[in-house]
């Protein structure tokens, strides 16, 4: 059962590498969020959430 295991181990240690390659994919659209700056006129409800 010891060799069994020994093949599942690969297979388990492939899902969190795809894990970590999509969230290196995440950080990179945040910049993008960040260098739009609405115009101090425009408050969206979320704003106003935060503000509560």
């Amino acid at each position: 059962m010891t060799q069994q295991r020994d093949l599942f181990r690969p297979k388990t240690a492939r899902k969190p590498r795809r894990h970590g390659s999509y969230r290196r994919q995440e950080p990179p659209r945040t910049p993008k969020d960040t260098s739009w700056e609405p115009p101090e006129d425009f408050q969206p409800a979320a704003t106003s959430k935060e503000g509560q």
